[in-house]
């Protein structure tokens, strides 16, 4: 059995062809005689959070953030880690830079997602209409939050974090979907997907910002020289 690319792609794109555990604040709430936010199973409404994540992305051109991307491949029990620069545009552009795996790129620039993977030279496109980016996958899932209340729990960086599961749509091939926002200012913090086959994708995001534009070029994408194209559905 061939183990799959290190690179990890929402999979309907890829699958098909595209948070960190809890410090010890148990410990020290313990020692100050309070049980932390996940003993005493803290609960807070979701819909105001997502409200305000999305108001704060109509707002503003989109986020960036550096983020830390862990892949667990069912098949093979194991899990490797990723990292780089995630570029958000919704509702239809996005760019993931890959810093490890090095010149890695995944991005939509509206119409097509496009794929760039170095080692083998290779560039898969396929139309925006008949994929499932990343983009999608987090902007419109957070249209369907499948709970009313979410659990909270003491993160070592964000503070309090809380974790909520999506409904994703059928065709996006995935199992579960789930965002985590940090409390109360709906920063997203983390994100994570299964697909179909039981792999499993979680993001954890660091230096995240809003942005109030992004250049033009930002979201172009062409194929390097010396690379071979690949459309997909062709």
């Amino acid at each position: 059995m061939t183990r799959p690319s290190r690179l990890r792609i929402p999979p309907r794109l890829l699958g098909r062809a595209l948070l960190c555990g809890l410090l010890c604040p148990a410990l020290l709430c313990g020692l100050l005689g309070r049980a932390p936010a996940w003993a005493r199973g803290e609960e807070t409404a979701v819909a105001p959070l997502v409200h305000r994540l999305l108001e704060d992305l109509r707002a503003h051109a989109g986020l960036t953030a550096d983020f830390v991307q862990y892949n667990h491949w069912l098949a093979f029990a194991e899990t490797d880690t990723s990292r780089g620069r995630l570029t958000l545009a919704p509702p239809d552009r996005f760019r993931l830079d890959y810093r490890q795996p090095p010149g890695h790129r995944i991005g939509s620039d509206g119409r097509y997602v496009w794929t760039i993977v170095p080692e083998q030279k290779q560039v898969l496109r396929a139309p925006r209409a008949e994929t499932t980016g990343w983009d999608a996958l987090f902007y419109e899932g957070l249209a369907a939050p499948r709970d009313s209340l979410a659990l909270v729990r003491e993160d070592p960086q964000w503070g309090r974090v809380a974790s909520i599961t999506l409904a994703p749509q059928p065709e996006w091939g995935l199992r579960a979907l789930a965002v985590d926002l940090a409390v109360p200012s709906a920063r997203p913090v983390g994100y994570a997907y299964t697909d179909e086959e039981g792999n499993r994708t979680r993001f954890r995001f660091t230096d995240l910002r809003y942005a109030s534009a992004f250049d033009s070029t930002l979201f172009h994408f062409s194929v390097p020289e010396g690379y071979e194209l690949f459309d997909a559905g062709r």
